[in-house]
């Protein structure tokens, strides 16, 4: 048997709960290859008292386990590990010579283009239901909470030292030293302050990261569907984009490979929690083969967690970074979903080099961060403030996800389908083909609802008639009411 006692690691006195400790300790290990495929792990019991734990705690995890797809059970013989992950040692790395990253000189040429037409995003904010693309409701932030930390540090003396300029553009010190507890104990990411850069929202991220890293013509890879904002800033700064399938398991990791033996890669960009827009999870299978990928190609990992903490069915699955091993992966988040949207607070987390780059870039287009608005979030996660408001959202959140998906299922399973999403704020519909979805679009807005054109989801070559359903930002009234005037419009 392995020396399980060995193996996983908890901390009691950590935030997080042990059995999610003991599930991310044991996935760990699978994906480092020390737990093979198809090893039966032990018994509950036996776990629990080789841990000195209860038992409960082990079949929690195991639960966590099964609910996440990394283990698979045997009726009345045990819990056994999915057979489908990849052993490292089948692959035979042949590394192309690293690449030295020079920052170039952003260009601005790149004409945007609005994610809808201007009249449609002129009159959306107008309409009385709007079913966007997965937006928090502000009327739950935590505002009051807020104003209160911005007036207790508006007191402090010492505010007036952190009102002048400085010289560290990564953000905040205290701020990134409370982050990286926050992302140990919630994500398993093992980073330091000097890992972290302070962004106003995840857009800011990507445009840094791109802008210090990519040359002309670097190869970016991406999903389709995907994040359309994403594909801009890297086609801004002359980057060649490659779009790849998603399917219900992510994106597809036998293309991905298929164009790694013809051509370099600079990165591959990948949402695997709920994948943007469709909201699928990439399976362990696919994130294991695409960190074994990295290693051996050579490319970097983009790692985007938007919504990481809004998650209903079981525990938020381990991002990638939790596994980074050789420094490949970037991983960035935001708060901005967690707060408002207006209160644009995101991090990056990256290599030391990486990091330090990103900040000589960030003093030339933003010299002085927030640090208000840093150290009151800051206050807010030490004091538990916004853990309490992360539950009453998930609450709230789950009940509108399901009134959405009942009356859906129940009033228009003629006109739609779709795949009831374990998180996120958003539900991926697909329509009749006989709708046209563009059309419907502008019919509703003039019947005060809003819904997204499929267009902002796809390149031009590729097209289906679906879109996000935003059910967060509405309550549950809301969110009938809208469904209603929906579905009049679509009967005729």
């Amino acid at each position: 048997m392995l020396p399980y006692k060995t193996l996983i690691k908890f901390d009691r006195d950590s935030e997080m709960p042990v059995y999610v400790q003991i599930s991310n300790s044991i996935i760990n290990e699978i994906a480092s290859g020390r737990i093979s495929p198809d090893t039966q792990l032990p018994s509950s019991r036996k776990l629990s008292e080789i841990l000195e734990v209860h038992r409960k705690t082990i079949v929690a995890a195991y639960d966590e386990l099964e609910a996440q797809d990394w283990v698979y059970k045997k009726p009345s013989i045990g819990t056994f590990v999915i057979n489908k992950i990849p052993e490292k040692q089948k692959i035979k790395y042949e590394k192309n010579q690293k690449s030295n990253p020079k920052s170039n000189t952003p260009t601005f040429n790149y004409d945007f283009e609005d994610f809808d037409n201007y009249t449609n995003l002129k009159n959306k904010y107008q309409a009385k239901y709007i079913f966007d693309d997965g937006y928090p409701d502000i009327r739950l932030a935590p505002l009051t909470a807020l104003s209160r930390e911005y007036s207790s540090i508006f007191k402090k003396p010492s505010l007036i030292k952190s009102l002048n300029y400085s010289k560290d553009f990564k953000g905040d010190y205290i701020f990134r030293l409370e982050l990286t507890k926050y992302l140990r104990e919630t994500r398993g990411i093992q980073a330091d302050p000097e890992n972290i850069i302070i962004t106003r929202g995840s857009i800011m991220a990507f445009y840094l990261l791109f802008s210090a890293t990519l040359k002309p013509k670097d190869t970016i890879v991406v999903g389709e569907p995907g994040f359309n904002a994403l594909n801009t800033i890297v086609e801004m700064n002359k980057g060649n984009l490659i779009s790849i399938p998603v399917d219900k398991n992510g994106i597809d990791i036998d293309i991905l490979e298929k164009i790694l033996k013809k051509q370099n890669i600079k990165y591959v960009y990948v949402i695997p929690h709920h994948h943007h827009p469709t909201t699928v999870k990439l399976s362990p299978e696919r994130r294991i083969r695409l960190l074994q990928l990295s290693e051996q190609y050579n490319f970097g990992i983009l790692e985007d967690d938007y919504d990481f903490d809004f998650h209903y069915e079981s525990s938020p699955v381990l991002p990638l970074a939790s596994l980074n091993i050789n420094d490949n992966v970037t991983y960035v988040g935001s708060f901005s979903k967690l707060i408002a949207p207006v209160l644009r607070l995101g991090f990056l987390v990256g290599s030391k080099e990486l990091v330090d780059n990103l900040s000589k870039l960030r003093r030339y287009i933003d010299w002085k961060c927030d640090p208000i608005l840093e150290r009151a979030v800051c206050h807010m996660l030490k004091n538990g403030e916004m853990r309490r408001h992360l539950n009453k959202s998930l609450n709230a959140y789950r009940k509108r996800r399901n009134v959405l998906c009942d009356f859906l299922e129940k009033e228009m399973s003629d006109y739609v389908s779709f795949d009831r999403p374990e998180g996120g704020m958003a539900l991926w519909t697909k329509f009749d083909p006989s709708i046209d979805l563009a059309k419907l679009s502008d019919q509703a807005l003039i019947n005060d609802v809003y819904i997204s054109k499929p267009h902002i989801y796809f390149s031009k070559k590729n097209n289906i008639n679906a879109t996000r359903l935003g059910y967060a930002s509405m309550n549950e009234k809301e969110i009938k009411r809208g469904l209603m005037k929906l579905k009049k419009l679509i009967k005729g």
